[in-house]
Parts: structure tokens; C-alpha cells; sequence
């Protein structure tokens, strides 16, 4: 980290477009209606800024096209990939050490250029809304400058705080802290990950060459050479390792400027000597010899509920999966993106194949290995129907030799930014798994059928329980109502934000509780002067709504939002119950309400498709040998209609309609031989003829398809009354075109 003088930059343009002055009476709006009408809603967005092309290129030139925090390498590369526009106080929910949020700090904040700061993608996602301050926080429009006096942030901003005065870096890449405000910023950012630790190696070591070879100048506060061209990685923690390093050395007191003077003082031989030094980490103990890691994670929770502190990788998102002799399963991987092109959503997993491929196996086997052996033996005692130890779900390669099985099984869960993987195991005959004990995150999962009880009933919090759906197609969802009527105050309206998301509700809709006695519990939607009863919305609804409202339940017993709120989620047949227009929209709709939230899932419906990203479907399939195994080289997903999923290797289909296609190849096989067809061949030419222009339908629009009907209606030249009633859209289409030849006779 290094000092950053923003007084010597300019802010970029786009703040200063009528585009942002608008967003900013949407935040001044948001502010005000919050104190009217309580937290129902959320922040403004900002992405069509942070999203913009240009200004992610101002944003990166200015920070020198490295990270704020850490000084790792953040390109501007167009595609929010390698670096992202970000805000040292969050635009929402700012949290606080003892993981308390607030819902409006600090998007007064969005759009001050104050408060902006150019970003890598592992820092954004580990400071995430975390914000943590020994003052008092701050009130809505109070500016940057008055916040920096009242709250007493612990969080270094490197654009205000010296990080020399609350940082020390040795040597060998680590950094220790100086300051209370250096030690928890070093353990938010985790900026002693071993990663980074090795690029600061590395980079002092590339210094050092550079210096053995000629002088150093100062350039705002850091070391550069002088004869290079190239701008060094790192540069502050090099500069900052430097100082302390001649400081132990004998020339304590130096700062930048005095250091700059010495190494240019020194002859090619000693500065060669000095380099020497430096790559060989200085030969001695370095000031910064205590290394701050983050958090230790307690990995025996005191009871069977866990809590977010005892789980190692609570904030961090599966990225591998291995499975290997577990149930169908012979041996299959999948690599799962870092990161998706909405940076605020984790990356999801949706599993396509036909029935017998073993994609339910792959979420039951990611489950257990979430849930840990312990929970693991738990669950197979708690179902009498299903056998779930080792013994019953090891693969067997033979069916008709049930008898034998694989020598062993193993699921591996690897992730982000993690060195710590989920590990499940067992030998052949073992009736208990082994590997870790513990569960490793938070953790839902539902079955296919997905049905709630309509009395209220106890709700158990033990992993085990709350995987069960997936493996007991008897086991209920609670009632999500009874529950719902129960909240007050801040849960109240965490969970009013992410029902909104998933109903779809305009801003102007909003949620009502009835207060009649006489029908306590009671709640309503209001949306488009309509007041319906939740009770009473179609099952579809009412399913995702039981599911939602499940996931809400789990999300805040251990966090007070849901927009932070970091877990896995397991659903099988993720379509069961929906119409096609929501098929259409439940993964985007389910991301948007838990950002934070990893699922994974399963389908058999093209449309459940939208929302996903590139790399994050999978297609198994069954080989010649009868394995089940992985279709390589799928398509991008991005753009694709529902008909082109369905023939393409997501699906594998030839034809969304095999019987016409089978007799459009036989016709045109008559065609092209007509004038040697018998009798026969002629009459059945014609009834070919008849079905295809009876049962047909031509064109992928509405419009295409209500112009092909004008024409068939033109040329036939007679009225035939439909056998359905068709839709007054097409009605009126097909009216229109028809009156343009009536025109035109």
C-alpha cells in the first residue's frame, strides 16, 4: 500500500454528467424515503458507472492501473476482469467489527469522487461492505473530510492515511502493523495472503536488479528508477521494505528523499552490494517479522448449529469440485469462474443432462461434503427411507455385480481465495466417512418437490436438516408466512428487500401487514393498485416463495443482511412448479436477491438458463462405456434463444419437433422423385402436403407467424374457422396483413 495524493488528480468526467447528477437525486430520494417508509427498499444501483467503459479507463489510469489496497497489477482491460471501480466506505450496509450493518451508510457516498478508489477483484470482494471505525458513524451527507474526524476509521484509506505510519514491510513480502487502524486493514484485505507475499518477494527482488544497474528518484512518495521506463508492481511496499530495511542498517531517521540520496550516493560496486542484499532478504530478522493473518476460525463449533466464525470458508465460493466413485459418478471435475460479470453475484452452478446422468449425485455429493462427516452420519440416521452412509453410495462399476464395489470414494470442494478444502472420504466397507468433521459454510438444500406445511411446525438449524429436501422427498419447507408475520424492525426489512427482488416489485409496490385481529399474521401485496394475500397467489409463487422465505430464515439467524450474506444453496429441478415466463427469470431473480449467495442447481428446462454466465453450465452426459462424464466445449450461453439451447450440446436435441422434421425429409425424398412416383407415392405426397401446411408453423415471431397466416388465408382464398382461440395480439396481426391485400385488389 502506499500513499495516493488524490489533490494531485483530476475527477473523472462522467461525475460530472447530467446522467450522475440525476443518480444522485435518485440516492437524496432513496434517503428520504427510507425515513418515511423504513428499509424496505435498496440502494440505487451504480453499475451504469461503474460498468462504463470510460470511466473504468479514467479510473485505472489515474491509480496507475494498480490496486488502492494492495498495489497488485489491475489492468484496464474493458471487461471488469482484472480491476473494478470501487468506494472505500461502502454504498450500503456498512458493517462493523461485530458484523451490525446500516443500511444507508454510506450512499450519500456513491458518486463523491472523495470516496472512489480503482480496485483489484480480490480486494473488492474481501473488504466487501466491511467498514469498521472507532468513532461514531457518520449521518447521511455528512462529507468525507467530516467523517474522517467524527468516525476515526480503522480502515487505511490509502488517498488520506500514511500507510509508513500504520505499516511495516520486511523483506520477504509480509507486512506487519504499527497502528490498531494498519492491523485490522491488514486483516480485512488479508494483505498477508501468500500470493501476495511472493509478488512483493518478487518485486523487491526485480527492484533490486534495476538498482544494482543505476540510480532511484522519487515519484510521489515511492522509489522508481531512473533509467527504466516500466512502472514497478508493488512500488510502495517495495519503497516502505527499503526504509525500514536501512533503517536497521544504521541510517535511522532516513525518509524517502535522505534514502533516494544515499543509494545514489554509492558506487556502482556498493550499490551492486546493497542490491545483493535486498535480493538476499537483507541477511537479517526484519522489522516486520510478525506477520498479521486473518481471523483464526474456531473448527469446533460448541454446538451443531454453526456460526459464521466457526466456519473456514464462510466468506469464500466453491471454484473446484471433484467427485470421484460416488454413486454413477467414476471420476468427474468441475471448474466453476472466480467471478462472473456482475462483480457484486458469486459464481452459480447449473447442471443440465438427461434423466440417469447423475446430476442430483453431484449436489448430493458437494452436500455432504459441505456438511461435514459428523453432519453427514447425522442425516443418514435421520432418514429411515434413504441409506446414506459410505457402504450405500459407493460407486459400483458392474451392475450385475451389486456386490462389488470401488476401492475407495472422495468428494473434494476447493475455493476462493482459500487453502483450506472441503474433504469427504471413505474406503470401501466403511460405514462412516471420514475427512473433515465439520461443516465448512453456510448451507441450504431443497429437493425437486419443494412443498410447505400449512401449520406451524419446529424448524431445525443443524446442517443436516437443512440439507434433508435434497435427500428426503418427504421432508416439508416450514411455512414461510407464519414466519414472515413474526419479523420486526431491521429483519423485517431485510426480508421485505429480497422478496421484492423475486416478486419483481416496482418501486412504487410495496408489502402491507394486517393489523385485524381477527386475521393476525395476515400479509399482502400491493403492486399495480391490486392488494393480493400471499396466501392466496398461484402454487408456483407460493413455492419459491416458501424457498425464499426458508433461505431468508437460515441468511438471518447469522447475518442482519441479505445483500452480504454469504452460503451455498443446493436446488434440485430448480423449474418444478414455475411458469415459463419465471423459468425465464428465477436464477436472475435469485441472485439479485442474495448476491452473496452460491447456487447450484440442477434442470431439465432450457429457460432456467437465463441468468446464467459463460462457465458456469455443465452438460453430463452418458459415454460408450456407460460413464457419466462431462460434454466438453459448450457454446457461450450469453444471447441464445430458448429454441437454440434446445439444439445445441446444452440439450442435444436435433429438433424441438422430430415429427415434422421426419416428414419434411420424407417429403422432399418424393419431391425430388416425383415424376417416377407410383400411385401411391403420389397420395401419400399429398397427405404429407396436407399435414404440413395444417399443423406447420412458420416464423419465430408473432408478427412472422400472424404474416405467414395472412398469405395462407390469401392464397386459399376461403375463411377456415380455428380450431383455438387465438390470441387478440395475433388476431390483430393477422387482420392488418390480411387488409393490405384487400388493399391492393
Amino acid at each position: 500500500m502506499r500513499f495516493i495524493d488524490r489533490t494531485r488528480m483530476s475527477p473523472p468526467e462522467l461525475l460530472f454528467d447530467k446522467r450522475t447528477d440525476e443518480a444522485r437525486l435518485e440516492v437524496e430520494s432513496f434517503i428520504q424515503q427510507t425515513a418515511s417508509k423504513g428499509g424496505t427498499r435498496r440502494t440505487p444501483q451504480s453499475d451504469w458507472l461503474d460498468d462504463d467503459i470510460l470511466m473504468r479507463r479514467d479510473m485505472a489510469e489515474r491509480f496507475q492501473h494498480s490496486c488502492a489496497y494492495c498495489e497488485s497489477p489491475a489492468v484496464f482491460d474493458g471487461e471488469r476482469r482484472r480491476g473494478y471501480v470501487g468506494r472505500h466506505r461502502p454504498s450500503m450496509l456498512a458493517e462493523d467489527q461485530k458484523g451490525n450493518t446500516e443500511l444507508l451508510a454510506y450512499c450519500w457516498l456513491i458518486y463523491d469522487w472523495e470516496n472512489l478508489l480503482w480496485l483489484c477483484p480480490t480486494c473488492a470482494r474481501l473488504k466487501g461492505n466491511r467498514f469498521f471505525i472507532q468513532g461514531t458513524r457518520g449521518s447521511p451527507s455528512m462529507p468525507v473530510e467530516e467523517l474522517h474526524d467524527v468516525e476515526n476509521a480503522l480502515m487505511l484509506d490509502p488517498c488520506h492515511h500514511d500507510p509508513i505510519l500504520h505499516l511495516r514491510f520486511a523483506l520477504d513480502g509480509s507486512v506487519g502493523h504499527l497502528t490498531e487502524q494498519g492491523k485490522a486493514t491488514i486483516a480485512v484485505l488479508e494483505l498477508n495472503r501468500s500470493e501476495i507475499i511472493e509478488d512483493r518477494r518478487q518485486a523487491i527482488t526485480h527492484f533490486a536488479a534495476l538498482l544494482a544497474q543505476g540510480r532511484v528518484q522519487n515519484e510521489g512518495g515511492v522509489l522508481i528508477p531512473e533509467s527504466s521506463s516500466e512502472s514497478p508492481p508493488h512500488r510502495g511496499a517495495v519503497t516502505h521494505a527499503l526504509l525500514d530495511y536501512a533503517r536497521v542498517t544504521d541510517f535511522d531517521g532516513l525518509d524517502v528523499d535522505t534514502l533516494v540520496q544515499y543509494l545514489n550516493s554509492l558506487s556502482d560496486a556498493d550499490r551492486a552490494a546493497f542490491a545483493s542484499e535486498l535480493s538476499a532478504g537483507g541477511g537479517r530478522t526484519t522489522v516486520a517479522a510478525t506477520r498479521e493473518e486473518t481471523p483464526d476460525f474456531n473448527p469446533k463449533a460448541p454446538d451443531r448449529i454453526p456460526k459464521v466464525r466457526h466456519l473456514p470458508n464462510a466468506l469464500h465460493p466453491i471454484t473446484r469440485v471433484e467427485i470421484s466413485n460416488f454413486k454413477a459418478l467414476r471420476e468427474i471435475a468441475f471448474d466453476l469462474p472466480e467471478r462472473v460479470a456482475d462483480t457484486d453475484q458469486s459464481p452459480c452452478m447449473l447442471l443440465l443432462g438427461e434423466n440417469a446422468t447423475g446430476k442430483s449425485s453431484v449436489l448430493e455429493a458437494m452436500a455432504l461434503a459441505i456438511i461435514g462427516a459428523e453432519e453427514a452420519a447425522a442425516l443418514d440416521t435421520a432418514i429411515d427411507t434413504e441409506d446414506l452412509s459410505p457402504a450405500d453410495l459407493i460407486h459400483r462399476p458392474d451392475p450385475y455385480r451389486w456386490s462389488e464395489t470401488a476401492p475407495g470414494m472422495a468428494v473434494r470442494l476447493s475455493f476462493l481465495d482459500s487453502s483450506i478444502p472441503a474433504e469427504l472420504y471413505s474406503r470401501a466397507g466403511d460405514r462412516h466417512f471420514s475427512g473433515d468433521a465439520h461443516c465448512s459454510k453456510v448451507v441450504l438444500a431443497y429437493g425437486p418437490r419443494r412443498y410447505f406445511t400449512t401449520r406451524q411446525t419446529r424448524r431445525f438449524r443443524a446442517p443436516a436438516h437443512r440439507v434433508r429436501s435434497l435427500f428426503d422427498p418427504m421432508d416439508m419447507i416450514a411455512n414461510p408466512i407464519l414466519w414472515l408475520s413474526s419479523l420486526k424492525g431491521k429483519q423485517w426489512e431485510a426480508a421485505a428487500r429480497a422478496l421484492r427482488e423475486v416478486l419483481m416489485l416496482a418501486d412504487d409496490d410495496d408489502f402491507e401487514r394486517d393489523e385485524n385481529p381477527y386475521t393476525p399474521g395476515s400479509i399482502y401485496i400491493r403492486q399495480n393498485e391490486q392488494r393480493v394475500a400471499m396466501k392466496d397467489l398461484s402454487v408456483g409463487y407460493k413455492s419459491i416463495i416458501a424457498m425464499v422465505c426458508d433461505i431468508i430464515r437460515e441468511m438471518l439467524y447469522h447475518y442482519d443482511n441479505l445483500e452480504f450474506a454469504s452460503a451455498v444453496v443446493f436446488i434440485d429441478e430448480i423449474e418444478t412448479h414455475l411458469h415459463p415466463r419465471w423459468k425465464m427469470q428465477i436464477m436472475t431473480l435469485l441472485r439479485r436477491a442474495f448476491p452473496k449467495i452460491q447456487f447450484i442447481a440442477t434442470t431439465h428446462d432450457p429457460l432456467c438458463l437465463r441468468g446464467m454466465y459463460d462457465g458456469e453450465v455443465f452438460v453430463l452426459q452418458r459415454s460408450a462405456k456407460d460413464q457419466v462424464e462431462r460434454v466438453a466445449d459448450l457454446p457461450s450461453i450469453r444471447g441464445m434463444r430458448a429454441e437454440q439451447i434446445l439444439t445445441s450440446e446444452f440439450f442435444g436435441l436435433g429438433s424441438t419437433d422430430p415429427e415434422t422434421d421426419a416428414r419434411l425429409l420424407r417429403y422432399n425424398r418424393l419431391a425430388a422423385q416425383i415424376e417416377t412416383l407410383s400411385d401411391d407415392e403420389h397420395a401419400e405426397l399429398r397427405r404429407l402436403r396436407a399435414a404440413l401446411d395444417d399443423g406447420m408453423v412458420l416464423g419465430s415471431t408473432l408478427r412472422e407467424q400472424a404474416y405467414v397466416e395472412a398469405l395462407r388465408s390469401e392464397v386459399e382464398r376461403q375463411d377456415v374457422a380455428p380450431t383455438k382461440t387465438a390470441s387478440p395480439r395475433r388476431a390483430d396481426l393477422r387482420a392488418t396483413f390480411s387488409a393490405l391485400f384487400e388493399n391492393r385488389s
